[in-house]
């Protein structure tokens, strides 16, 4: 799947938004802009999604992605380690 690829405007060189996505989805988009920091010129700038280009780099496909966990999944998956964490080092300071 390729990336979303912008257009820098003060150097004209192409910025990599690093979001995979398809021509279907990429036309569906509602008019919206993304900041995206340019390593370019070393400025934020404030695109327009429908101004972007889809690259010709593909992302490699992963076996099994549909298996990976969602977002909230995840989300929850971290902060139940946080708390662990937070409570091993409680524990520790009480000994």
């Amino acid at each position: 799947m390729p990336t979303l690829l912008f257009e820098c405007p003060r150097t004209r060189r192409a910025i990599d938004a690093g979001i995979y996505t398809d021509s279907d989805t990429l036309a569906a988009v509602r008019p919206v802009k993304l900041r995206l920091y340019c390593s370019h010129c070393r400025r934020t700038h404030d695109l327009p999604i429908r101004g972007a280009r889809l690259s010709e780099n593909r992302m490699p496909e992963l076996s099994g992605w549909q298996d990976a966990p969602k977002a909230p999944s995840l989300t929850i998956a971290i902060n139940a380690l946080r708390i662990s964490l937070l409570e091993q080092g409680l524990n520790k300071a009480r000994n």
